[in-house]
């Protein structure tokens, strides 16, 4: 049975030094979260390691869910994930992530049935990743801000208010990131969780948003509000991109809201 509250699923893989600082950030919000899930795509020890000992710092229940390290395999790891929430209300996040204090609060204040919820992110420099990650404190330079539009990077009470309204927020739509996201877990359930055909960096977001789209959820857009500090990284490998291109490509071209490939797998009736 789903109980009523919010699961925090974060997504890493093997950079357990920034979901130290990602589980930190959670910790101290306005609104805490009833669970976290980590969806870990096949990290060696130290990462479950991190999560035992940040478990001993806390009393909300932090659960690991790991899978083999057969390479990039993120829809997967978020459907293990999804399969351990409790909560009715999944906020994601990946593991690179460092949440203002009232992101959590936030995405509930916009969080209502027949939504599911974009924010953006606001990206650390190069340097200001090294400092934030040598100090455990978020290292916030001129240089870093000044790449970020505003309302990804400052909280203003009174914009994000007003966007609230269906009709202004549909003037601020923008694109799609998994890494601030939320939604209903019995949503994510009805059309059977991320699409696992999709391996390999991009697209795995949009095909989810596309079939949640078909379901009748619609999609509102976070600004000024629900701020994530990404940590900067390596870009991932795009080899596969094109074979998700064109898995979300057919997706598109169906009609399908339900998968075959995805938190249950089974094979659809000729």
């Amino acid at each position: 049975m789903i109980k009523s509250g919010v699961s925090v699923l974060i997504s890493t893989y093997n950079w357990h030094t920034a979901l130290e600082l990602s589980l930190i950030s959670l910790l101290k919000q306005t609104v805490l979260p009833n669970e976290i899930i980590i969806a870990d795509d096949g990290s060696t020890k130290e990462t479950e390691k991190l999560v035992i000992d940040f478990s001993k710092k806390t009393d909300i229940p932090i659960k690991f869910c790991t899978q083999l390290d057969l390479g990039f395999r993120l829809s997967l790891a978020r459907n293990n994930g999804l399969k351990e929430c409790e909560y009715s209300y999944v906020i994601q996040i990946d593991g690179d992530i460092i949440c203002q204090q009232n992101f959590i609060e936030d995405h509930l204040y916009y969080s209502k049935r027949g939504y599911f919820l974009s924010g953006k992110r606001c990206d650390l420099n190069s340097n200001d990743t090294k400092i934030t990650l040598e100090t455990k404190k978020l290292n916030l330079s001129n240089e870093s801000l000044s790449k970020t539009k505003i309302h990804y990077k400052k909280r203003n009470a009174f914009f994000y208010f007003m966007f609230r309204f269906p009709l202004l927020n549909k003037l601020i739509d923008t694109g799609l990131r998994g890494c601030n996201m939320s939604f209903w877990l019995e949503d994510a359930l009805a059309i059977n969780g991320y699409n696992t055909k999709i391996e390999g960096w991009g697209k795995e977001d949009n095909e989810f948003a596309l079939r949640l789209n078909r379901l009748g959820i619609k999609k509102k857009t976070l600004k000024y509000g629900a701020i994530a500090y990404h940590l900067e990284h390596a870009m991932r490998n795009l080899d596969n991109l094109k074979k998700n291109e064109g898995i979300l490509e057919e997706i598109l071209n169906s009609k399908e809201i339900i998968i075959d490939s995805g938190i249950k797998n089974f094979k659809k009736d000729n």
